[in-house]
């Protein structure tokens, strides 16, 4: 806060030179061991530069080389300016109004940042409300549970064909099944305990070579989903998806 308070008081950039003078002042000096910062110099121009919390640039064309700081990004995100105007004010026993210039720039700054702040959130409570989400619920932990899950009438209708088929396949002792009203697919259901995930879906309506790949893609996993194998030699471009 020491530091950030001299930048910003400083127009927003503090010269290395400007920087030590008040370090100083409070015991600290460069090349000077300290018990609890340890390496001084090390720590704000390395550290707190890795950190995010300060920038540190050499001063464009000066030679011999003379280096500025400035505010890191982390610093802008963790803190403002009317906080660090207040903490240099109560280290000087001053009102924040008597830098009128520095006030009037963090009240500005507290000014933007709300407005932007409503901004969002005005934005996710929009997206909440198109997507049908609660306050809050985005957050829930846990797994998705199919069995919840709204899945739709066509989704339905086919895990359950899967369901049915998988039965008929065990209980045959082996014997292929054929895929019944959806025949003219040409795709059959393996007696492995392996579903064709382009086999047709009986009384539901069967796949047909025109089926799209999104719908052989969500047949497929619904398929895998619930406990059969997938596999396929149909032409329709049905992908199957198991679990191992």
């Amino acid at each position: 806060m020491v530091l950030l308070s001299i930048i910003f008081m400083n127009g927003n950039r503090s010269s290395e030179a400007v920087i030590w003078e008040v370090l100083r002042k409070l015991g600290l000096r460069p090349g000077i061991h300290h018990s609890l910062f340890g390496d001084v110099k090390k720590l704000i121009t390395d550290e707190f530069v890795k950190q995010k919390y300060l920038d540190y640039a050499r001063v464009p064309n000066s030679n011999p080389p003379e280096y500025e700081f400035f505010w890191g990004l982390r610093s802008y995100y963790e803190t403002s300016k009317m906080k660090v105007l207040k903490f240099a004010c109560k280290v000087q026993k001053k009102d924040p109004k008597e830098w009128a210039a520095q006030y009037r720039e963090a009240m500005e700054a507290d000014l933007k940042a709300a407005a932007e702040a409503a901004a969002e959130a005005k934005a996710r409570a929009e997206i909440r409300a198109q997507m049908g989400i609660g306050l809050g619920s985005e957050n829930a932990a846990g797994p998705c549970n199919w069995d919840e899950a709204d899945i739709g009438p066509w989704a339905k209708a086919r895990i359950q064909a899967g369901a049915e088929t998988k039965a008929k396949a065990q209980g045959s002792g082996g014997a292929n099944a054929s895929a019944g009203a959806g025949a003219s697919t040409g795709t059959s259901v393996g007696a492995s305990g392996s579903a064709s995930a382009g086999a047709s879906a009986g009384a539901s309506g069967g796949f047909s070579n025109n089926s799209s790949l999104t719908a052989s893609l969500t047949f497929g996993l619904f398929a895998g989903l619930s406990g059969a194998g997938a596999s396929t030699n149909s032409s329709s471009g049905a992908c199957g998806f198991s679990y191992k």
